[in-house]
């Protein structure tokens, strides 16, 4: 039977087939009854039931007449034509279930005659075979070739062969062994072929989907090739002028998607191409003149795209290319010449993302080209290559290697690798404009025209990029110790300063003006540009010392001012003005790290705090630390800061004068002489302490201490109560001689 020799995904093809063409079955009363084989026909026939036949069994005796088989089968021996016109025109095929002949149906050396809503099964040669014709219209039919044992290369689902000026429509040619849909002719420029597919599948298990060789003038819409096990391509191309296909999907198991050989005025648009095997997704060897618009390539094991010996004196374009593969290249331009690319993505989880070798008069701008574990971009042997606009990113392996070339351009590069990011070797002449290398964390860019040396590897090591830290060995790479820009990225400052490390000993400073020059930020990213190149980073600029019509920070009320320091809350939005001196310094909060710490500024001083530490700070940046800082506590309304001197040692040899009469002193509070008693009219000489007093801070952060100002107080009261007494006794002795 011939459904057992079926696959079920041919089973399928079949039944939707039937379907189709019992549904479009046209019933004619004048027409002339078939009955058996062999039978020639004069005039338009019908098929009234399933007949059968041991050779041939139908042929055209006369034009512009049709047969309808009307959904009846006419089942072959495995021999001869099922349904054959030769030398006639107007003739119609219809609505017909042929199988088990060598030609199902064949026409030769017709026109203007069509194949309409029929199917045609296993065959032992070209299914559908249409010959040396003219204005043939093949539409809605299912074509089978040799579907069982291997019968030879010729069981094809459909072939045409010298065919013009024919159009195919909705149509599905496969076969196991052989092409799907072959379509072929005797030599380009011979004639115009002008065959239009639309809406074509070609299915071969072991050969090409679809094949078109020596043809000109072919346009395929909608389609798709499909090539199995074999050693094809899903859609193959050779020695063909003037091919367009717009709207294509070429897939293949073992080769490639595409494969273009020796070709000319090739165009594709909107298409894809996917091979599962080490094999490209569109190969194209020795093309003149070949367009590519939107096209989207996948390999698992072989290339993306590939492209090689491309003609001198054509041209290829390509634009909007997204490639992807596995294991191999993810696009190869081997021996090529005149070939421009615009648009372009390339990934490779394990190998190159794209690779140029012995290429001259290559141009690839707006591309990105991504790999997991190898290179991005990788130019062997090539000269006159031009790169504009090319992001490359690689996990492992190194951004850029050029080997062995010369007289390259590379403009507006930008690179981003956890491995290299350029190696040159055997190069001279490769000059690179706006070169950047990009981290997550941190990017520089080289304004200057970069000319690689014969030998140079630009690591990780010698340009390394982390956060808020830009550094470059510009010893080891002297050539790239020219004017560029810094860019710090996810940085916490509200107002950041730039920071220089000249002499590369981990020392950083402000970056001077004729050195650095800023140029924004906002959003946590930092962007300035250099002169040159040593290391770089950035900090919470230091706020300029407030002047005395600033206004100073009142300690809370909760919190007052005492000889043992400062205590205050400050919340994220505020500052807090610290009277040192002479100077003011400000106070203020970075970042609250959660619960237990924050990040400040203190002057100069920049200090990370935990709840419960207490660090000493150089608030003046004089190498000596100046005063304490304690964590408090994390409110939600800020942090909660004691600020303690650290204070000056008493000298040795000026030992301390202690006054006879004194004040009573709380325990651990310093012993404030009173006035001695001087005589009625005498001024009261002011007292100078022999030396600072211990509430004041080393650098002299209370210039008047809060107690000593208490003392002269009380000590003025002494004095009033002493006189206001003294007068008292006086006037009372006065009374007492009067009385």
């Amino acid at each position: 039977m011939l459904e057992k020799r079926h696959s079920a995904g041919s089973d399928a093809i079949i039944l939707s087939g039937m379907l189709a063409i019992l549904l479009m079955v046209s019933f004619s009363a004048s027409a002339v009854t078939i009955a058996s084989c062999p039978a020639f026909i004069n005039d338009s026939s019908n098929l009234t039931a399933n007949i059968t036949a041991a050779a041939s069994c139908i042929e055209f005796n006369a034009t512009n007449i049709e047969l309808d088989c009307q959904g009846f089968t006419i089942q072959g021996s495995n021999t001869g034509v099922g349904i054959r016109a030769v030398n006639m025109t107007g003739v119609v095929v219809r609505n017909c279930f042929v199988y088990n002949f060598t030609n199902n149906v064949r026409f030769e050396n017709m026109t203007n005659s069509h194949v309409v809503s029929s199917l045609f099964g296993e065959s032992q040669g070209q299914s559908l075979l249409i010959l040396n014709s003219s204005g043939i219209n093949v539409t809605n039919v299912v074509s089978f070739g040799a579907q069982g044992v291997p019968v030879g290369s010729s069981s094809q689902g459909i072939s045409l062969w010298n065919v013009t000026s024919s159009s195919m429509t909705n149509v599905t040619g496969t076969a196991n062994f052989s092409i799907g849909i072959s379509v072929s002719g005797s030599g380009q420029g011979v004639f115009g072929n002008n065959i239009t597919f639309r809406n074509v599948f070609g299915n071969s298990t072991s050969n090409s989907g679809i094949s078109i060789i020596d043809m000109n003038d072919v346009f395929l819409f909608d389609s798709n090739g499909s090539a199995g096990s074999g050693t094809s391509h899903g859609i193959f191309v050779s020695g063909a002028k003037n091919i367009v296909m717009e709207n294509v999907r070429g897939q293949s198991v073992n080769m490639g998607g595409f494969r273009f050989r020796s070709s000319f005025n090739i165009t594709i648009r909107n298409s894809s191409g996917m091979s599962n095997a080490s094999y490209s997704s569109a190969l194209a060897e020795n093309i003149t003149n070949m367009t590519i618009y939107n096209f989207t390539g996948a390999s698992t094991f072989g290339m993306g795209m590939n492209f090689s010996g491309i003609i001198e004196s054509g041209s290829v374009v390509l634009k909007d290319i997204f490639l992807s593969t596995e294991a191999g290249i993810g696009f190869s331009c081997t021996d090529c010449r005149n070939v421009s690319i615009e648009r372009m993505d390339v990934f490779s989880r394990n190998n190159t993302a794209i690779y140029l070798e012995n290429a001259s008069n290559v141009s690839i701008r707006q591309a990105n080209a991504s790999s997991s574990q190898g290179t991005g971009l990788l130019v062997n042997t090539s000269s006159r290559v031009s790169i504009v606009n090319m992001t490359i990113r690689t996990d492992l392996g190194t951004g850029l290697i050029v080997l062995s070339s010369a007289n390259n351009t590379f403009d507006n590069l930008s690179i981003s690798s956890n491995g290299s990011w350029v190696f040159t070797n055997g190069s001279y002449e490769n000059n690179f404009t706006r070169l950047s290398m990009m981290d997550s964390n941190a990017s520089v860019v080289f304004f200057s025209v970069v000319n690689f040396s014969n030998m140079a590897n630009v690591s990780r090591s010698a340009l390394n990029l982390s956060f808020n830290k830009a550094f470059l060995n510009s010893t080891n790479l002297s050539f790239l110790n020219i004017p560029g820009e810094v860019r710090f990225h996810r940085l916490g400052f509200s107002s950041p300063e730039e920071l220089v490390d000249l002499d590369d000993d981990g020392t950083f400073a402000s970056c001077p003006a004729t050195r650095c020059t800023r140029v924004s930020y906002g959003d946590g990213t930092l962007t300035f540009h250099v002169t040159g190149w040593s290391a770089y980073s950035a900090r919470e600029s230091v706020a300029p010392p407030e002047q005395e019509s600033s206004v100073q920070a009142t300690p809370p009320s909760t919190a007052p001012l005492s000889r043992d320091g400062v205590q205050f809350t400050i919340s994220s939005a505020e500052k807090v003005s610290v009277p040192v001196g002479d100077r003011s310094y400000i106070f203020d909060i970075i970042r609250i790290n959660g619960k237990n710490g924050a990040e400040i500024a203190f002057g100069t001083a920049l200090a990370t705090i935990t709840v419960g530490q207490t660090t000493p700070l150089d608030i003046d940046n004089d190498g000596k630390d100046d005063v304490t800082l304690k964590l408090a506590d994390v409110t939600p309304k800020g942090i909660e800061v004691f600020i303690e001197p650290i204070l000056a040692a008493t000298p040795v040899n000026e030992p301390k004068s202690i006054p006879a009469t004194q004040m009573p002193t709380a325990p651990g509070e310093k012993e404030t002489p009173l006035p001695t008693e001087q005589p009625e009219g005498t001024p009261t000489p002011v007292t100078t302490p022999a030396q600072e007093s211990p509430l004041e801070f080393k650098k002299g952060i209370l210039s008047i201490s809060l107690f000593a100002k208490i003392a002269a107080i009380l000590a003025i009261l002494t004095l009033i109560t002493f006189f206001a007494l003294h007068r008292k006794a006086l006037f009372h002795g006065h009374m007492g001689k009067i009385e």
